[in-house]
């Protein structure tokens, strides 16, 4: 997974988190972002230090029970930090899954 936050010193209370998550098969990937005004570094640690190696494990066509793993997990208690770190895996998958329906999207990294 690779996540980028952009610009955390110079717009602290309005970056963005960037999630691009890879799967199995070589060149095929999802993006998602997010944004947690202020935490946006704490989202970007939770994403790669705790939440990443659970992905490797799991699906991505399987949406809503990846969202329900990642929802149960015992970080259930950093809240924002937490939820907001979901939303971009959760946006990341939704966009695999319209890759493989066949439907491009001119927003992910893929078209810049």
């Amino acid at each position: 997974m690779d996540v980028v936050v952009t610009d955390p010193d110079i717009r602290p209370l309005g970056n963005h988190v960037h999630v691009k998550v890879p799967t199995n098969q070589p060149g095929h990937h999802g993006c998602g972002d997010t944004r947690c005004s202020g935490s946006e570094l704490a989202v970007a640690k939770m994403l790669e230090g705790h939440l990443a190696s659970i992905l490797l494990r799991r699906g991505s066509m399987q949406i809503g029970n990846l969202r329900e793993t990642l929802y149960d997990l015992p970080y259930s208690g950093s809240g924002a930090v937490h939820m907001s770190a979901i939303c971009g895996i959760d946006m990341a998958h939704w966009h695999i899954n319209g890759k493989a329906a066949g439907l491009r999207c001119k927003n992910c990294w893929e078209a810049r």
